[in-house]
C-alpha cells in the first residue's frame, strides 16, 4: 500500500492469516445500520481498491456485550468460510473477510464490497435463461454453506446479490450467521425466515437457509409475493420452478430437501470439490482472533459478551 491519501487515515487490523496490517485508506461514504450500533463505511485504499468497514460506534455499557458478541460471531463465520475453502479458490458466492480489530475503542471488521446489486433490483425482469442460471447459482451457494456447516440466517432479496452479465450470485451480510447447532439469532427480516426461527430460539438448522433460499427463488423468478412462513399457493403453476418442490417450504427442516436435490433437478453439478486440507495455513489467524477476544473480555469492565462455545474455526467439520 502507498502513503496515506489526503483526508485519509492509516488503518491497522489483523488479517485472516493472523498477521498485522496497516493500510492507508480514505472514507468515501458511511451509513448507520438501522436499529443497531453498527456503522458501515466505504473505504478507498491506497492502491485504489475499496473495502467495507463495519464498526461499532457510540457503544453504551448496557448494550456493549450484545453488540460485541454479534460482531465476534460474524467474524467467526467469515473466518470459517475462509478455512473451509482454503484448499480451493474462495467461492465468488460469498463476500470475503479482509480483516478485523477488537483492540480499539470502535471494534470493526473489513470485508470486500458486494460484487453486484441485490437481486431485488432484477425481480420481474429476468429472462428464462437468466431465471435458470439464478436458481443454479442460488442453490449452489446454499450447498456451499451446507458444506461449511454455516447457517446464514438472513437470506433475502437484499442479502442475495445477482450479476446477470456474469451469471453469479453472491451472499452478503453474515450478521445473523451461525455455525450449525449454535444458538440462532432472531431473523433480521421475518418474512423470509423459516418457521423455526420465527417461533422460538433454538439451534441453527442448515435447512433453515434452504427455506429462505426457496422464498427468494420464488419471489425473484415469478415477481409474485411470498407467503411468510409457508409455501406459495400457486407454486405448481410456474413451470420454470419445476425443480423447487413444495417440500422446500415444509415447517419441519428434516422434511425439506437438501440443496443437492434441487441442483440435481436443475441438471447442475455439485459445487463442493472436496474436504479440508490436512494443513491449514490460517491456523495462526484463528489463534490470533481467539487471543484478541480473550483480552477484550478480560479488560471489558462494563460487561463482557458470553464466552463463545467454539473456537473461531470450530463447530462441526465441513462435510459434503
Amino acid at each position: 500500500m502507498t502513503g496515506v491519501p489526503e483526508g485519509g487515515e492509516a488503518l491497522e487490523f489483523h488479517t485472516p492469516e493472523g498477521e498485522r496490517a496497516k493500510w492507508p485508506v480514505r472514507p468515501v461514504s458511511e451509513r448507520q445500520s438501522p436499529g443497531s450500533a453498527f456503522q458501515v463505511r466505504e473505504l478507498r485504499c491506497g492502491d485504489g481498491s475499496v473495502v467495507l468497514q463495519k464498526r461499532l460506534v457510540g457503544l453504551q455499557p448496557r448494550g456493549a456485550a450484545k453488540a460485541l458478541s454479534l460482531l465476534e460471531a460474524e467474524i467467526r463465520v467469515l473466518l470459517r468460510l475462509i478455512r473451509v475453502f482454503a484448499h480451493q479458490e474462495y467461492p465468488h458466492a460469498f463476500v470475503r473477510l479482509v480483516g478485523f480489530d477488537f483492540d480499539v475503542s470502535e471494534p470493526f471488521l473489513l470485508a470486500e464490497p458486494p460484487a453486484a446489486p441485490p437481486v431485488s433490483a432484477r425481480i420481474g425482469r429476468m429472462t428464462a435463461e437468466e431465471r435458470h442460471r439464478f436458481l443454479v447459482e442460488l442453490f449452489s451457494a446454499a450447498r456451499l454453506l451446507e458444506c461449511a456447516w454455516v447457517v446464514h440466517g438472513g437470506l433475502s432479496p437484499e442479502t442475495v446479490c445477482w450479476d446477470p452479465s456474469a451469471s453469479r450470485v453472491q451472499i452478503t451480510d453474515f450478521a445473523s450467521g451461525r455455525l450449525a447447532g449454535e444458538q440462532r439469532l432472531p431473523p433480521p427480516d421475518r418474512q423470509w425466515a423459516a418457521p423455526g426461527p420465527l417461533r422460538a430460539p433454538g439451534p441453527a438448522e442448515l435447512r433453515d437457509d434452504l427455506f429462505s433460499a426457496a422464498q427468494v427463488a420464488y419471489n425473484a423468478v415469478t415477481a409474485a409475493p411470498i407467503r411468510a412462513g409457508g409455501p406459495p399457493a400457486n407454486l405448481s403453476l410456474h413451470a420454470h420452478l419445476h425443480a423447487l418442490p413444495a417440500a422446500a417450504f415444509h415447517p419441519d427442516p428434516a422434511q425439506r430437501p437438501g440443496p443437492m436435490q434441487i441442483l440435481n433437478a436443475l441438471g447442475a453439478p455439485d459445487p463442493w470439490t472436496g474436504g479440508l486440507d490436512a494443513y491449514n495455513p490460517l491456523t495462526a489467524g484463528h489463534e490470533r482472533f481467539r487471543s484478541v477476544m480473550e483480552r477484550k473480555r478480560n479488560t471489558n469492565v462494563s460487561g463482557s459478551p458470553p464466552r463463545p462455545r467454539t473456537h473461531p474455526s470450530g463447530g462441526p467439520d465441513a462435510r459434503p
